[in-house]
C-alpha cells in the first residue's frame, strides 16, 4: 500500500505538520498526563489549517475513493470545530473489499444510514496525533458512533477526564504495533507513519498508518480496513466461534443470549474453547444451577479496558466474589487466568479472553515467559504499579439488581 501525495502540496502539507509537531507538545507527554490536555496541545496549530477534509484528501492518491465519498455526501463526517476530531480514512482497496462483502459493486448502492454509522465509528472524538497511538498501555478512543443498536456502554470517569464530558461514543482500541512487520511506512515525499493495530467491533483486527494528515477539523489518518462497529454478545461470541465455543454452547445451554444482549455495562472474563476443554468441558456437565453461578463469578459490572487496568486492582464480581488484577511485563492476569485476547469490544462493554478457568482466589505464575498462546497479547499494558481498586472505568449497575439483569450478567462466562 502506498499512500501518494502529490509533489505541488509538499510545502503546504508538511511545513503545517512540522510546525505542529514542533510547538504541540504532543509527542513527549508522558502517559501519566491527561491525554485531553495532550490531545488539545496542538489546537491552535491545527486551527491555522483552513482546508477542508475532501481538500486536504486530495494530496493523497490511495484516498481518492473516501474523497469521492464525501464529495457526494459530505454530512457524513460531523465534527465539532471546538474540540476537533480525527479521521481515520480507509484505502482504496479497503473500501473496494468492503463493497465486494456487501455484494454491491459501488458504495452508493449501499444505504446512507449504514455509510453513516460506519464513518462515525471512523471519526475519533479528539484530534489526535501518531504520537498519542503509541501511549505504552495503548489507547481507549471514543468515537462519534452513539446511537444504542452499537453503543450500549457508558464512559466511565475515566475516559471522560481523558476526553471531556461530550466524549460518548463507542471506543476502538489502538496500540502500537510492535511486530517485526511494523517499520515506518513511507509516502512519495519522504514523510513517514508509524504503524499501530486497531481493535473495532466482531474481534476486527486492522492497521493505522499514521501519517498526520491536517484539515481544518484536526488530524486524519489511514486504516488498512473498513472497520466493523461493536455488536451485542450474542453476533460478537458466534463471529469468534474458533476461540468462544464452549462460550457460547454454555449460553445457549442456559438460553439467556436476550437478557444478555440488552444488558449494559459489562466485562466478561471468558475462558478460551482451549480452556474449556481443558477443564473438562463442563459447559456440557454443570446443571444450570452451577452454571449461573460460575458464569457470575467471571462478570464484572462495568467496563474495564486493559489499559486501564493497574497491578494489584481488585473488582467484586456480581457472584460477590473478589477478582484481582496482576500486570507484570506487558501481560494481564485475573486471579489466575491470563488474558489471551484482550479489548473484544462489544456494543455493551467488552469481553477479555483468558487462558484458563479462573479459580476463586487464585494466584497467577507469573515466572513463566509470555505465553504463545493463539490470540492478541494485551500489549502496552503497564508494568506493576501500587495496589488499587478500581477507578470506575465504566458506569456500574445499580446495587439493587433485578434478577433478569443478573442473570443476564451471568451469561457472560462460565466458570467450574
Amino acid at each position: 500500500m502506498h499512500i501518494k501525495q502529490a509533489p505541488e502540496d509538499f510545502k503546504a502539507v508538511l511545513l503545517p505538520l512540522f510546525a505542529a509537531f514542533l510547538s504541540s507538545g504532543i509527542f513527549c507527554l508522558p502517559c501519566a498526563v491527561s491525554l485531553e490536555a495532550s490531545a488539545w496541545g496542538g489546537l491552535e496549530q491545527r486551527q491555522a489549517s483552513t482546508q477542508s477534509l475532501i481538500d486536504a484528501l486530495g494530496n493523497y492518491t490511495d484516498l481518492s475513493s473516501f474523497q469521492s465519498i464525501l464529495k457526494n455526501a459530505p454530512g457524513l463526517i460531523a465534527t465539532n470545530a471546538q474540540r476537533g476530531a480525527t479521521v481515520l480514512v480507509p484505502t482504496n482497496e479497503a473500501l473496494e473489499t468492503y463493497v465486494k462483502q456487501n455484494n454491491a459493486t459501488n458504495i452508493s448502492q449501499l444505504p446512507i444510514e449504514k455509510l453513516s454509522s460506519i464513518f462515525q465509528y471512523h471519526t475519533l472524538d479528539a484530534p489526535l496525533t501518531s504520537a498519542n497511538f503509541s501511549v505504552p498501555k495503548g489507547l481507549t478512543v471514543p468515537t462519534k458512533l452513539t446511537d444504542k443498536a452499537n453503543n450500549l456502554r457508558s464512559p466511565g470517569p475515566a475516559l471522560l477526564r481523558q476526553f471531556g464530558a461530550e466524549a460518548t461514543g463507542q471506543v476502538l482500541y489502538i496500540s502500537k504495533d510492535t511486530s517485526a512487520s511494523a517499520s515506518k511506512f513511507r509516502v512519495r515525499q519522504g514523510t513517514s507513519g508509524e504503524k499501530s493495530e486497531l481493535q473495532a467491533g466482531l474481534g476486527q483486527t486492522g492497521e493505522l498508518t499514521g501519517i498526520d494528515g491536517v484539515w481544518d477539523g484536526g488530524y486524519f489518518q489511514v486504516v488498512n480496513t473498513v472497520l466493523e462497529a461493536p455488536d451485542v454478545c450474542s453476533t460478537t461470541i458466534k463471529k469468534l466461534s474458533d476461540t468462544l465455543s464452549g462460550l457460547d454452547t454454555a449460553l445457549r445451554k442456559v438460553s439467556l443470549w436476550k437478557e444478555l444482549d440488552k444488558t449494559s455495562n459489562v466485562t466478561c472474563l471468558g475462558p478460551s474453547t482451549d480452556a474449556f476443554n481443558a477443564a473438562g468441558n463442563p459447559e456440557k456437565t454443570l446443571n444450570n444451577t452451577a452454571l449461573t453461578d460460575a458464569l457470575l463469578f467471571h462478570t464484572l459490572p462495568e467496563v474495564a479496558y486493559s489499559n486501564f487496568l493497574t497491578d494489584g486492582m481488585k473488582y467484586t464480581s456480581l457472584q460477590n466474589a473478589t477478582v484481582t488484577v496482576t500486570v507484570k511485563d506487558d501481560q494481564i492476569w485475573f486471579n489466575d487466568a491470563k488474558v489471551i485476547q484482550p479489548n473484544v469490544l462489544t456494543n455493551n462493554g467488552l469481553i477479555h479472553v483468558l487462558d484458563r478457568v479462573m479459580s476463586a482466589e487464585g494466584v497467577p505464575d507469573t515466572s513463566s515467559s509470555p505465553s504463545s498462546t493463539s490470540g492478541s497479547s494485551p500489549s502496552g499494558t503497564a508494568g506493576p504499579t501500587s495496589t488499587s481498586t478500581p477507578g470506575n472505568l465504566g458506569t456500574t449497575l445499580s446495587g439493587n439488581l433485578h434478577v433478569a439483569g443478573v442473570i443476564a450478567f451471568a451469561a457472560v462466562i462460565l466458570l467450574i
